[in-house]
């Protein structure tokens, strides 16, 4: 059976924040996309194969990086 692949996300927030999470799990926040990300890399890299993907209040998602192996198709 193939492993899972996680998605963990920084979300940007009305007061200009960053929140980190995985799932309904929210692990901190922080004040720019580029520290948040930095902080989700070491924490998917626990949990690989992941992606991380960046939501911005204006509606856009962006697919940041992706870490470890994908897993077979």
């Amino acid at each position: 059976m193939p492993a899972a692949m996680w998605f963990f996300r920084a979300v940007e927030t009305s007061k200009g924040v960053w929140v980190c999470s995985r799932g309904r799990q929210q692990f901190d926040t922080h004040e720019s996309v580029a520290k948040a990300v930095e902080h989700l890399v070491e924490l998917a890299s626990k949990d690989a194969p992941a992606l991380i993907f960046a939501h911005y209040m204006d509606g856009r998602v962006s697919k940041m990086l992706e870490v470890g192996d994908a897993p077979p198709s």
